[in-house]
């Protein structure tokens, strides 16, 4: 129905914008927001999450880098971020294919949702395990162009795959491979 229709826009509006604004707040995008809380709506399939989690962030993204640099408040670490970028879109291209092969192998839709739920659980948990134990963990200063492919292609994956947009696992490896301050690997997550 008409009225249905646009309900299920809106809410998916409000969840999207909401999250957006805490994932900024956080300095971890909305992706690892928007995903779990669409699944359990239930409203749309694992690729169409994908697919509208991927645009709010790349969306939120553009917005944040954009307004640092007019801000004259950029802390981007471009010969770090280019190589990670570059590494992640290829990576992206590939979790996609993942993703895509995975679903095609199913007949349950929901099967594919749930096995995106299980591994963003674990990496959830993961990432709150090394948050918690941040300060005792030593860190590493990658600078090899190279490294940071890979590290880059393996958080795309990641990323789409479960169609995240990467947030708290970025920071993450930030922290750890890069020594990034928070609000450094915020940005340039």
């Amino acid at each position: 129905s008409k009225g249905g229709g646009f309900m299920f826009i809106v809410l998916s509006c409000c969840i999207c914008f909401f999250a957006s604004v805490i994932g900024a707040i956080c300095g971890i995008g909305g992706g690892v927001i928007i995903k779990p809380v669409l699944d359990s709506v239930g409203f749309m399939d694992a690729s169409e999450i994908n697919f509208l989690s991927g645009c709010t962030v790349l969306s939120m993204t553009f917005y944040s880098v954009l307004r640092s640099k007019k801000c004259k408040t950029s802390n981007l670490q471009i010969k770090i971020g280019f190589p990670l970028a570059v590494g992640a879109a290829f990576g992206g291209i590939w979790g996609k294919q993942i993703f895509t092969i995975i679903l095609s192998s199913s007949n349950d839709k929901n099967k594919i949702s749930a096995i995106q739920a299980v591994c963003l659980l674990f990496i959830t948990i993961g990432t709150l395990t090394y948050t918690l134990n941040m300060e005792r963990i030593q860190t590493f200063h990658v600078s090899n162009a190279f490294f940071c492919l890979i590290i880059g292609c393996f958080l795309g994956i990641i990323s789409s795959f479960l169609g995240i947009g990467g947030g708290p696992i970025n920071l993450v490896v930030l922290f750890y491979f890069f020594s990034m301050d928070t609000k450094t690997a915020a940005e340039n997550s």
